[in-house]
């Protein structure tokens, strides 16, 4: 599977990946200095706790790594005619008047900007949407009726 990463998140996933490599270095280190004494695993709360930590910390790891792996960077579009990845949307809620804009971005959205991954539901619903076009989808149990109000 290929998963779509704008530069920005694509620098910050690499970022995510370095410093998950060192606080498992850390971990291990402080794992290993709770184990001198020879009290390896039974009723040594620190060493159980480091090898925990060093387990979770490693899973994200592997799943990072392969979403790095198969992640392709993608430029934001020149024209902004459709609602794609890199496009900030406008969009007006019909039901409720609720104006809300946001970016949508690539597979995974690390920072707090106000953007949204392309496989998020409402991201899914309005792309490849022009402006004016109003698009239809259940979110959540909600059936939702959106229009776009600007691309940009």
């Amino acid at each position: 599977m290929t998963f779509f990463f704008l530069e920005k998140d694509l620098n910050v996933l690499n970022d995510e990946i370095k410093k998950l490599t060192e606080q498992i270095k850390e971990v291990a280190k402080e794992a290993a200095e709770s184990s001198e004494g020879g009290n390896e695993w039974h009723d040594n709360f620190s060493y159980e706790e480091g090898r925990r930590i060093q387990e979770m910390l490693s899973l994200r790891l592997k799943e990072l790594t392969e979403i790095r792996h198969n992640a392709r960077l993608i430029q934001p579009p020149k024209l902004k005619d459709r609602a794609i990845v890199g496009c900030v949307v406008t969009i007006k809620y019909l039901d409720t008047d609720e104006i809300q804009t946001f970016e949508i971005g690539g597979y995974i959205v690390f920072d707090d900007r106000n953007a949204i991954s392309y496989n998020a539901p409402l991201a899914r619903m309005l792309i490849g949407a022009r402006v004016k076009e109003i698009r239809e989808a259940v979110l959540g149990k909600i059936t939702k009726r959106i229009q776009i109000i600007a691309i940009s």
